[in-house]
């Protein structure tokens, strides 16, 4: 590493979380800094190489921590995840705010695919950041990841589990991507076979009610092509009351669905562009 950089444990009301403090320098100076939340499968050493790097060179800190279900809280503590991520994120702003180094009316929150609406759901109850960006933004994880069919999802919804669990291990057989995202749903969520995953996606939705809450202001960001959570970052701006920028990444620049691939100096310079308005 080209700076100083820790290994750290962030302590919340259930136990402790480990992260990562990138600094840009040993000056002691507080500087803004990017908080990085993970996705349904991404980790916190994920995070250097989707932002982290490039918030160092502009002269940002960067934080990134495993939250439960992700990770090291996953793998080694076998802690799963849970929606009300305000309990979670919020003992990570205590936790920056110890920190000399960072400048406490600076910090902002990164979310990484689900981390969209983890950092967003944050921001509903959590007042005390100066930005968030959420890539994507996101209502709702619901029957998204792998897109479940309608029929199958009304078996779900009735819990008519000996009719649907067969025909969601049929999607398994036949999709790769279904197959992996069920395994993972029922590991990281810590739920009991297949369709208590599908059921239990629909805690992770941001109502209305959630997004008037917001007080931050927000950088949406969407893949032009994202069919999966397509619409939802518009939903979002269109309810959202505090201000906010609604981006589409075009694909004809080379982004690709959740902007997850290619053009990232494209998503940085919009990320970094945003952050120096918003923040002064």
């Amino acid at each position: 590493m080209d700076g100083p950089f820790a290994e750290v444990t962030i302590p919340y009301p259930e136990g402790e979380m480990p992260g990562y403090l990138f600094l840009v320098d040993d000056s002691g100076q507080p500087r803004p800094t990017v908080i990085y939340t993970n996705g349904f499968d991404s980790t916190r050493e994920e995070g250097y190489f989707v932002i982290g790097a490039a918030a160092l060179r502009r002269g940002y800190n960067f934080l990134a921590y495993d939250g439960p279900g992700q990770g090291w809280m996953i793998r080694e503590k076998k802690v799963p995840y849970r929606p009300d991520w305000e309990n979670v994120l919020g003992p990570v702003v205590d936790y920056a705010l110890t920190v000399p180094e960072i400048d406490n009316n600076k910090i902002v929150h990164f979310g990484y695919s689900l981390g969209g609406y983890l950092v967003a759901r944050y921001a509903a109850h959590d007042h005390r950041s100066a930005a968030i960006v959420c890539n994507d933004g996101m209502t709702t994880f619901y029957a998204s990841y792998p897109p479940i069919p309608a029929d199958v999802l009304r078996l779900v919804e009735e819990e008519r589990d000996d009719e649907a669990i067969p025909l969601l291990k049929a999607m398994m057989k036949d999709d790769t991507n279904a197959r992996w995202g069920l395994q993972n749903g029922v590991w990281v969520n810590g739920v009991a076979n297949f369709a208590e995953y599908v059921r239990s996606t629909a805690d992770y939705t941001l109502t209305d009610s959630d997004i008037h809450k917001i007080q931050t202001p927000v950088l949406l960001l969407e893949g032009e092509d994202d069919a999966v959570f397509a619409g939802q970052a518009a939903h979002v701006a269109a309810e959202l009351r505090a201000p906010h920028e609604h981006v589409v990444m075009r694909s004809a620049d080379g982004a690709g669905a959740h902007c997850h691939e290619g053009a990232m100096y494209l998503l940085h310079q919009t990320i970094f562009n945003y952050l120096a308005k918003t923040l002064g």
